[in-house]
């Protein structure tokens, strides 16, 4: 897979923040590639080696945008296309305690078009996330 530009991250979050994913195959299809790549891009950012992390793709049904999960030992990155706050769509990510913990701590949300103007901000947000759960007393979820 082609590592995903700054320019084509800037273009993504346009692109999500503007096009309509649900009941179109051809904008869906396009969403869920370059957000697998943008999920790949977050690992590299976050010094994930490939063993350290699990890429998911859950194309969903026609009505949504599907998504891409990033889920690490202390992160879970959910980026999809259906949430939005009235400033936007966002993504959310969240803490965690292991690979198998699919609660996690607090929910954080970033909005797409945030990772177009400030893509390395979202990333040192995501850091505070997993510096977090790797503090929190709680025993990992196996």
């Amino acid at each position: 897979m082609k590592p995903i530009t700054s320019a084509e991250i800037a273009a993504l979050a346009r692109f999500v923040a503007n096009a309509q994913l649900s009941y179109h195959e051809e904008n869906k299809e396009h969403f869920l590639r370059e957000t697998r790549r943008l999920a790949a891009r977050f690992a590299t950012e976050l010094a994930l080696s490939p063993t350290q992390f699990d890429l998911r793709v859950n194309r969903g049904g026609i009505a949504g945008s599907g998504d891409v999960t990033l889920h690490a030992d202390h992160l879970y990155v959910s980026l999809n296309a259906e949430i939005d706050f009235g400033r936007g769509r966002a993504f959310m990510f969240r803490g965690c305690r292991s690979r198998q913990d699919y609660t996690g701590l607090g929910n954080r949300w970033a909005l797409w078009h945030d990772i177009g103007r400030d893509f390395f901000g979202v990333v040192k947000a995501m850091r505070v996330a997993v510096n977090e759960a790797k503090t929190e007393n709680c025993p990992p979820v196996r």
